[in-house]
């Protein structure tokens, strides 16, 4: 299960493409632990794999991906929102059009 609270807390936190690795479950058992080594004037960012919703190659991409947990934009915004107050929600195009990629920069909510 991984305790990290020996670790003590932390400005910032880099989360990048690892998320996309690991079930629903997982990812909520992660970001809260995150959230709670997180220092309350920190920032948590994270890069993630985006599942498009349309057919294109950028799909594709996502589904021959090692990652077996690859998901939608929305999904990726409530699951991440649900353990930090977003900051910057930007979703953008890594390789030309081959990844559809979010970064997502959150704190710790009030």
């Amino acid at each position: 299960s991984g305790d990290l609270s020996p670790l003590g807390s932390f400005d910032t936190i880099l989360v990048n493409s690892f998320l996309h690795h690991v079930s629903d479950a997982d990812v909520e058992r992660i970001l809260f632990q995150l959230r709670s080594r997180l220092d309350p004037a920190g920032r948590v960012h994270v890069l993630e794999l985006v599942l498009p919703e349309r057919t294109s190659l950028a799909r594709l991409m996502a589904r021959l991906d090692r990652g077996r947990f690859p998901r939608s934009l929305p999904r990726w915004i409530e699951l991440l929102s649900a353990a930090f107050e977003p900051v910057v929600v930007e979703p953008y195009m890594l390789g030309g059009r081959l990844w559809s990629m979010l970064y997502f920069q959150g704190r710790v909510k009030s």
